[in-house]
């Protein structure tokens, strides 16, 4: 598998620390324990080094977080995705949360003040991908298991989704020499086939090396050839030698969910390779004396007597799969006769261990019972908003502001009056018979100029005898005494 960081993070360590002298050592060390060229080691152990030319802190890539802490915070951040995808809370949201409701501490203790401190977001997201616990990484597709079919038409599939092709653009023209000055020449003649353009190939060769000046040493290039000695000259071992002993240079294939890789136009079964995982690179390179087979680079752990950990490196021989004619696995299931599956990745246990956290439960079908009646997370224990009421918020001090302009206007606008005639006919439809001349002479006389509409609206509310009330005062009532002689 590719190299672990870890190692790297050591070897990027060690350079830095390097006295006078010492560095070169300790870059050919690593060539030679990770089996890289000086120019790939340095790039890959690179992030590792500070750019700012500072040196590495000691505790750089270590942390304090119990691990079910990691799993509490994985568990509550997973479920707070959708499924296309969308995060519907950030992780600083998700720390606020659980640890105003007490779940989670996600703090260290600082070694040289004493003081306990919280873990930034970023640290603890970096804590969570150590620990194969990113919601990133436990959503990565599962391995799945590839069928066959007996023969054609043995399985009949239906497919409702529209074809949309895409058209590539035109490139560009090629301006390197043998486009220029050879391929250029082709379009004033007629090629009859392979065997002649391969000829005028060749002619041109000869023609270019012993006629173009080259800028770097001002000579042509047959010119520089003859400057050669014996003893440099090297005839190569014969190519049978060749094809035993070389091992191509060592490079990085993607891990499908097939768990496969693809090198060179075959596919290779990494399902046996330690600690491989889905979506993630191992390092792979040709077998020397196997040509159809290629070996992953793989570390193990070796301790030593007084406890120091060191890793030793060692090959994992991967065999072609094997293709039938349709272009299916020799040892894919059968549609519909048999089912093979894949033992559990990492990503995967870690993912059901989140969600049964989560959920509350221990087994799988009480998860898919629990997920089916959309039950709340953590048994409904965690309030979301904890952090929020919290938060003594009425430490600022109200604002004076002003009304809208349009507010302003609206208390401008003076609504019409109703005119004592259009008054005199709905007191007519209010009151009939009972309304006459002497009505009018009472409205008149109060609002010549019109009745309010709110006070003619109240008006018109009123029986007769409490509207005749309104304008004409109640006469008094007399009482009839006896003047008695004392």
């Amino acid at each position: 598998m590719a190299i672990l960081p870890s190692v790297l993070a050591q070897y990027a360590e060690r350079v830095e620390k390097a006295g006078f002298g010492e560095k070169e050592k300790i870059i050919e060390e690593g060539c030679a324990f990770t089996g890289l060229s000086r120019a790939t080691f340095l790039r890959q152990i690179k992030p590792y080094r500070p750019a700012s030319g500072r040196k590495v802190r000691s505790d750089k890539g270590k942390h304090q977080m119990d691990a079910n802490e990691l799993k509490l915070i994985s568990a509550a951040w997973l479920h707070l995705r959708r499924k296309n995808g969308k995060t519907m809370a950030t992780l600083e949201r998700i720390l606020d949360i659980l640890r105003a409701n007490d779940k989670v501490k996600a703090e260290f203790v600082d070694e040289k003040t004493g003081e306990v401190r919280p873990y930034s977001a970023s640290s603890v997201e970096r804590a969570l991908r150590n620990a194969n616990l990113h919601p990133d990484q436990l959503l990565r597709p599962a391995p799945v298991v590839q069928l066959q079919s007996r023969h054609p038409n043995h399985v009949w599939q239906i497919d409702p989704s529209l074809c949309v092709l895409y058209y590539l653009k035109e490139t560009g023209k090629g301006n390197d020499i043998v486009e220029r000055q050879f391929e250029s020449g082709l379009r004033f003649m007629n090629v009859s086939g392979l065997a002649e353009l391969n000829q005028l190939a060749h002619q041109w060769m000869r023609y270019f090396n012993a006629k173009a000046v080259h800028s770097r040493h001002g000579m042509t290039r047959y010119s520089a050839w003859q400057k050669i000695h014996a003893k440099d000259l090297i005839y190569p071992p014969s190519r049978e030698i060749c094809q035993e002993l070389m091992i191509t240079a060592l490079t990085e294939r993607l891990v499908t969910d097939k768990l496969e890789i693809s090198f060179e136009n075959h596919r290779y079964d990494v399902r046996d390779v330690p600690d491989v995982k889905i979506g993630e690179k191992i390092t792979v390179g040709k077998n020397p004396y196997r040509p159809e087979c290629v070996q992953v680079h793989c570390f193990e752990q070796v301790f030593a007597d007084d406890g120091s950990m060191s890793l030793k490196p060692y090959w994992v021989v991967l065999e072609p799969v094997k293709i039938n004619e349709l272009g299916f696995r020799v040892d894919a299931a059968i549609i519909g006769e048999e089912y093979k599956a894949h033992r559990k990745t990492a990503f995967e246990t870690n993912k059901e261990q989140a969600e049964q956290l989560a959920y509350g439960v221990e087994t799988e079908d009480e998860l898919k019972r629990a997920k089916k009646a959309n039950k709340p997370l953590f048994n409904g224990e965690i309030n979301p908003y904890q952090h929020i009421e919290n938060t003594d918020l009425n430490w600022y001090m109200p604002k004076k502001g002003q009304e809208h302009e349009l507010t302003t206007n609206a208390r401008r606008v003076e609504q019409k009056p109703m005119s004592v005639v259009e008054f005199a006919k709905n007191g007519k439809a209010r009151w009939g018979e009972l309304w006459n001349g002497e009505c009018y002479q009472w409205v008149n006389g109060r609002y010549p100029q019109g009745v309010p509409p709110l006070e003619a609206e109240r008006l018109l509310s009123l029986g007769f005898e409490d509207f005749k009330a309104e304008f004409v005062a109640p006469e008094p009532k007399t009482s009839h005494l006896k003047l008695l002689a004392a």
